[in-house]
C-alpha cells in the first residue's frame, strides 16, 4: 500500500510520524503457514510505461505468510540464489531487463515457476514491484 504525503500527514500525532513500509505491498497475507511470497523491486529506464519497458531489477526479498521479511539480496540477477530462513533457496532463473519485465522464473525445492507475476508500476517509476506467492514447505 502507497501513501500519499497527505494520508502520511493524517496519520502523524503532534510527536509521533509512522511511516508505513512500502515492503507490504509485494506479499499477501495468508493463513497458509507454508505459503511465501518471492517480491522484486526495480526502477524503469525511460519514460515509456507498458509494454517493451525497460526495468533495472535492484532487490529480491521473500516473506512468510504474514509478509515478513525472511530473506534478502541486493543487485538480484538471473541464475543466482537468494537466502532466507526457508531450509532451501529460492532461485532465480529467468529476469527480463526489457520487454515482458513481469515475465519471471524461479524454483524453490521441487517447484518451478516461470510466467506473469503481480506487478505495479509507480507513477514515478522508481519504486516498482513484481511478486509471486509459492509453497514453502519448512
Amino acid at each position: 500500500m502507497q501513501l500519499s504525503i497527505n494520508q502520511l500527514v493524517a496519520l502523524a500525532s503532534p510527536a509521533i510520524l509512522v511511516l508505513l513500509p512500502v515492503a507490504a505491498a509485494a506479499c499477501t497475507k495468508s493463513d497458509n503457514p507454508n505459503q511465501c511470497s518471492l517480491g522484486l523491486w526495480g526502477y524503469v529506464n525511460g519514460a515509456n510505461v507498458g509494454t517493451g519497458v525497460d526495468i533495472s531489477w535492484k532487490q529480491a526479498k521473500i516473506y512468510d505468510n504474514q509478509c515478513g521479511e525472511i530473506g534478502f539480496k541486493d543487485g538480484i540477477n538471473e541464475n543466482q540464489s537468494i537466502t532466507s530462513q526457508l531450509p532451501l533457496t529460492v532461485e532465480v532463473r529467468r529476469l527480463d531487463f526489457n520487454g515482458n519485465y513481469n515475465y519471471i522464473g524461479f524454483c524453490y525445492g521441487g517447484y518451478c515457476f516461470e510466467g506473469d507475476f503481480a506487478c505495479e508500476l509507480t507513477s514515478n517509476n522508481e519504486k516498482n514491484w513484481c511478486y509471486k506467492t509459492f509453497d514453502c514447505p519448512r
